[in-house]
Parts: C-alpha cells; sequence; structure tokens
C-alpha cells in the first residue's frame, strides 16, 4: 500500500510533511460484501499519514451487526498484490480510516480491479469434465504428498485380494487394503487437487410458480454455540 499525496492535493487537503510517507506490506481482509475500503487509524500512520492529514469526511459506516466502524477520515492510497506468477496489479483507492477496527478491509469493487475475484461475481464460469481431467493429469503443480486424485473410481473388486480372507481376524487387513485400493479417488481427501464433476442430472430446485417472493434485508441469527465467536471474529 502507497499513499498518493497529489490526491490529498486534489481533494484540497494536502498532506502537510509528505517525507515521512512511505510504502508499507500490509494484509487485508478480503471482503466480498464490503462496499468500501477500510484501514485502521495505525496503519495509516504506518504509511506516514497522521490523523490530521486524513481527508474529512461525514459518511458513518456500520459493520454487519449494526455497530458503529468508528470512521474519522479517509486516505488515498494505491494497493499493489502479486499473484502466484509474481505478476503485479495495482488499484487506487480512497480507504476510510477507523480510530476503533484492528483489521483493514479490502472492498469487493477493489477486488475485481486487482483481479482476485471475477468481474461477474458470485457468478461462476462452467467448467467441463475434460478439463477437470486434464487439471489432474497435469501434477507438477501439486507439491502435497496426497495420492494423485484419479477422475473416477477403479473397478468394483470380484474377488478378494491375494492372502487376505472374509474372516473377522482379516477385517484390519480388508479395511487397509479398501482405503489403499480406493485412496485416489473415493477416500482421497487432498483439499490442494480440483474435485471432479458429478456425472449425473443437474440439480433441480422445485418452487411453487404461485409463491410470492419476499425480500429479507435482516440477516438471519447466528446459532446460539458460535455466536461469541462470531462476533469476535467481526470486531
Amino acid at each position: 500500500m502507497t499513499p498518493l499525496p497529489e490526491d490529498h492535493s486534489k481533494f484540497g487537503h494536502p498532506i502537510q510533511d509528505t517525507s515521512q510517507l512511505k510504502t508499507i506490506t500490509m494484509s487485508m481482509v478480503a471482503d466480498t460484501g464490503c462496499q468500501s475500503s477500510i484501514i485502521p487509524l495505525q496503519s495509516a500512520n504506518s504509511l506516514g499519514i497522521t490523523e490530521k492529514d486524513l481527508l474529512p469526511v461525514k459518511l458513518v459506516m456500520r459493520g454487519a451487526i449494526k455497530e458503529d466502524l468508528g470512521v474519522i477520515g479517509a486516505v488515498a492510497v494505491s494497493v499493489t498484490t502479486k499473484d502466484t506468477t509474481s505478476s503485479a496489479m495495482s488499484t487506487r483507492l480512497l480507504c476510510y480510516v477507523s480510530d476503533t477496527m484492528e483489521r483493514a478491509f479490502i472492498c469487493r469493487e477493489a477486488l475485481i480491479s486487482l483481479g482476485i475475484i471475477h468481474t461477474n461475481f458470485p457468478n461462476v464460469s462452467t467448467v467441463t469434465s475434460p478439463n477437470i481431467a486434464a487439471s489432474m493429469e497435469s501434477s507438477e503443480d501439486v507439491t502435497c504428498s496426497c495420492p494423485r486424485r484419479r477422475p473416477s473410481p477403479p473397478p468394483v473388486p470380484t474377488s478378494l485380494p491375494p492372502g487376505l480372507k472374509a474372516t473377522e481376524e482379516h477385517v484390519e487387513s480388508l479395511k487397509e487394503w479398501l482405503l489403499d485400493y480406493y485412496g485416489a479417488t473415493t477416500f482421497n481427501v487432498c483439499e490442494h487437487q480440483p474435485l471432479p464433476l458429478m456425472n449425473c442430472e443437474p440439480l433441480q430446485l422445485h418452487v411453487d410458480p404461485n409463491a410470492t417472493p419476499v425480500a429479507v434485508h435482516k440477516p438471519a441469527l447466528v446459532p446460539i454455540h458460535w455466536q461469541d465467536k462470531v462476533y469476535a471474529d467481526l470486531a
């Protein structure tokens, strides 16, 4: 993140001491439901921007549970990120500054500009089975030690493996054999490899054609056993 003092001047609120400005590396929460980017005052100070240098704003921002986010001003910045190939993407932002928040949030529009999400998000593009299969065959990008995932399970066994019998004393050995036999498909829990598409009819949602749509603007309640953790994460 790099401050843009020239933009502050264009807004009629120049930064008094530009010699203290600097570029910093920081983490931001990618929030696709956020309409405006916001950073803590501490992050603005790390950029070399003091509270008196902030662009004055009248906006009141509220979080998911309607709490005041403590906006005290704004700062013009350039945000740059790199993908896995080290290709840089940049965008200019007007970030609001909070004196109560401890984490920085980057908005949906900025995420699109940086190429982190697609322009049509949350719509997803259709991926065909051949592409999935091709990506499975290309395992050079997979660095984990998990079995390479196959697009379909092996054929159903028609006989017991050599040396094993359908007796109680061979239960554990048969279990291990089955786990190994289907290790690359059914029992493959690797989180780094793509999952194959299901070969079936598309899922259909049956809705009463006479039903009247109702807009719901109030979020659903968080289950009671999750409330403390969820509210702590939102703070």
